[in-house]
């Protein structure tokens, strides 16, 4: 699998991660099932991320199942119970609360079902959520830095603002953050962040009218 960085990006704390990462080895048992629970289906990207992992997971002989968290904590964790229940092999999270799932975790761990999360904890500096095995990131950072740098290059010193949805979940509050930092590194000047409690045309409207 290749990766892509942004031209000129450097990580935060100046590593690099490698170009390219070898395949897995061996094969699943039959019947292995992929659980996904995301934030909210209706993010714009998701729908690649959902090709890319089924792809992956038929290569291997897996099948997978996608929960949508519909940016609701108690559906996250009603999404893992019913994955749990439906005989997954693994379930990933990308969660909204990592706190409100402790429940589905610990459930998941007498059942021996790993648990991996995106996203979370937010920052490489911070230890993985008790009782799962892994995290990853799906690269929040480059992607902030693209996105300033294109706004830079197309405005310079332009003023930006941000609307994330206005619940506490610290891997959002995590791409405001690295947002910002681009932003001033690059010489644009952020005039505040607003939140929503979804993403309907009404509530979003009112942020914008807010930044503006």
């Amino acid at each position: 699998m290749k990766w892509g960085l942004p031209p000129g990006y450097v990580a935060p704390d100046g590593s690099h991660l490698p170009a390219k990462y070898p395949d897995p080895t061996g094969t699943p048992g039959k019947g292995c099932k992929i659980g996904y629970v995301s934030p909210v289906n209706a993010i714009p990207g998701l729908p690649e991320q959902f090709k890319g992992m089924r792809a992956v997971a038929t290569r291997y002989g897996c099948a997978l199942i996608v929960k949508d968290g519909g940016l609701n904590p108690q559906s996250q964790v009603t999404g893992m119970q019913q994955l749990l229940a439906q005989g997954a092999t693994a379930i990933v999270v990308d969660p909204l609360v990592p706190q409100a799932l402790a429940a589905p975790i610990r459930q998941a761990n007498v059942q021996h079902v790993p648990i991996i999360m995106q996203d979370c904890p937010a920052g490489t500096d911070q230890a993985n959520v008790p009782g799962t095995v892994s995290n990853f990131d799906s690269g929040h950072d480059p992607a902030a830095y693209a996105a300033a740098k294109a706004i830079a290059d197309a405005k310079p010193r332009a003023k930006i603002g941000f609307i994330y949805p206005s619940f506490p979940a610290a891997n959002l509050q995590y791409q405001v953050d690295r947002f910002k930092y681009w932003a001033e590194k690059l010489g644009l000047t952020s005039v505040g962040q607003e939140g929503t409690p979804d993403n309907s045309n009404g509530p979003t409207s009112k942020a914008a009218s807010a930044l503006i």
